[in-house]
């Protein structure tokens, strides 16, 4: 099984996190890994990834998590990817892998689904949280699934997001006939039907998810279950507590069901205390509009930008040799003069 993960990153502080690199380290196990942060980060943080990944960027965006999958997508070209037997798209939202990725990725590569992920919620319409989720050359082949990631916009809000994109995928693999389902089995679990699964961190531990959501640890009360166990199995886990934050933040506010923006100006009832991606609550009004007059033009524009997609992705490739072969003639010519 040939697997490619494109993983959206965001770091505040401009860093690639100790637990991301033993994410990566893991993960690169299984899969070809091309990394995307939505922030602007050093060069010398990205070098840390070059042993682990294949390619990695950063650049501030306002697209969040599914941005910066686009981005990588365009970069890499649908040709490229199409060599692969699966797409993965993941995130940094978790704190894992916990134990090996083996087990998981055996019977989930057994199961005959066409996309799955980890854990699911269900709320406004059944879905897969976006953290990981894995998709089969059926979903990743369709013009269906092709569309919906190359028409990725600037949204006004976290929660339109969530509705939009990470809600919106699963509705496109139910309406175009696509099979999925999750490595957890939320039916077994003794979790309430319209809350976050994610909240119910031990349950889903002990239950044997290899993911842990960062929120339980950096954010006040989104945990449903006691921290202080949390951290206990993660420790008899073998999973180094020293990654962990040691005080949550209390903003944004978060209950059942419900988010409340961090300028306590909007409340919107929804499933949406589950993967949301990162980034601001808010949006400057002249990107919004550019984004609205995109997606206004886009069918306009769409069948040239298919036909491009590609040709960028070997352009980039190729500038991307230059400037290491560049590199390299300027450290051999810099070479003899220092002697």
């Amino acid at each position: 099984m040939k697997r490619l993960c494109l993983f959206a990153g965001y770091s505040p502080d401009g860093k690639v996190e100790d637990y991301v690199m033993h994410y990566f380290r893991e993960l690169s196990k299984f899969a070809d890994i091309y990394y995307q942060a939505a922030n602007d980060m050093g060069e010398g943080e990205l070098r840390k990834l070059d042993s682990i990944t294949l390619g990695s960027w950063a650049q501030a965006h306002e697209k969040y998590d599914f941005g910066s999958w686009q981005k990588l997508i365009f970069r890499l070209g649908w040709r490229e990817i199409e060599k692969y037997d699966v797409l993965i798209l993941a995130n940094d939202s978790n704190f894992g892998p916990v134990g090996d990725l083996s087990t998981m990725f055996v019977r989930m590569g057994g199961a005959g689904l066409d996309a799955w992920g980890i854990t699911e919620n269900y709320g406004e319409a059944r879905h897969l949280q976006s953290y990981f989720s894995v998709f089969g050359r059926p979903v990743v082949n369709s013009l269906a699934f092709r569309d919906f990631f190359e028409s990725i916009g600037i949204e006004k809000s976290k929660l339109d997001i969530c509705l939009k994109y990470e809600i919106g995928l699963s509705k496109l693999l139910a309406a175009n006939g696509f099979s999925f389902g999750t490595f957890v089995d939320r039916a077994a679990l003794d979790v309430p039907f319209h809350a976050d699964i994610a909240r119910y961190q031990n349950t889903l531990l002990e239950w044997g998810s290899p993911f842990d959501k960062r929120k339980v640890f950096a954010q006040h009360d989104f945990a449903s279950e006691d921290v202080a166990q949390t951290r206990t199995l993660l420790q008899e886990a073998n999973y180094p507590l020293e990654w962990l934050p040691l005080q949550p933040s209390r903003s944004p506010a978060i209950v059942e069901g419900v988010v409340v923006a961090r300028e306590g100006l909007a409340v919107a009832s929804a499933d949406t205390t589950g993967d949301v991606p990162h980034g601001a609550n808010s949006v400057p009004k002249r990107s919004l509009l550019r984004s609205g007059i995109k997606r206004m033009l886009f069918p306009l524009y769409r069948p040239i930008k298919v036909r491009i997609v590609d040709r960028l992705a070997q352009i980039e490739n190729r500038v991307s040799e230059l400037a290491g072969k560049t590199e390299k003639i300027g450290t051999d010519v810099e070479a003899p003069q220092s002697k």
